[in-house]
């Protein structure tokens, strides 16, 4: 991969440090390597020949320190920067990115108790949470599978993600029927009830008949 020119990722305190100081060891070595580069033509070249992912505009990672669960939740936190707060936690797209790897969503998707304010590049919702609906990756809080598959139900434009989760076996079908017979009243249920039901009755099921 070509150098571009670069400048680092500005950050007036260590990266990841708002989640975990284990997200924040881990955030040591990636910030090195993560930048804000023009968007001149080496930029353009190494995001065409996917040499980088765009996380969000203008911060940019290698896909060699993107390879396992924690790099990629290591990584949303760096691409934060400062911008990071403890009450952030990776959820929808994101946290199937997290999960699946290959190329990460065009916004990062958050989900926050507290109340959510404008990110450039990110994509966040005020939304409960609790023990059971969150994990830690590297150190960073990430939506547990059920919890990630029950909101990419509801609120991604397709299903796309929630089928690759189902299709890799990431995910308990118990446990989503529970979280969608939870739902309600709560926006957007039936929507997701509909999605499920076609996945389950979906190219997965044939095969495994």
């Amino acid at each position: 991969m070509s150098s571009p020119a670069a400048l680092p990722v500005p950050a007036r305190v260590p990266a990841c440090r708002a989640w975990s100081a284990h997200a924040e060891d881990l955030a040591r070595e990636l910030t090195a390597h993560t930048r804000i580069w023009r968007d001149d033509a080496t930029a353009r070249s190494n995001r065409h020949h996917g040499d980088v992912h765009e996380l969000r505009p203008g911060v940019f990672v290698p896909v060699a320190y993107l390879t396992s669960m924690a790099d990629r939740a290591v990584a949303v936190g760096c691409a934060l920067g400062d911008q990071l707060r403890a009450s952030f936690v990776i959820a929808g797209r994101s946290a199937a990115w997290v999960c699946l790897g290959g190329p990460p969503p065009a916004e990062i998707d958050l989900v926050t108790l507290a109340r959510p304010h404008a990110l450039a590049g990110v994509r966040m919702r005020e939304a409960p949470l609790g023990r059971e609906d969150v994990e830690a990756i590297g150190g960073c809080p990430v939506t547990v599978p059920g919890r990630t598959v029950v909101d990419l139900l509801r609120y991604a434009p397709d299903a796309a993600a929630a089928a690759a989760m189902l299709e890799h076996g990431l995910v308990d079908e118990d446990d989503v029927r529970r979280r969608l017979d939870a739902l309600d009243g709560r926006p957007h249920a039936r929507q997701a009830r509909a999605r499920w039901a076609e996945l389950l009755s979906g190219p997965r099921a044939s095969r495994a008949a």
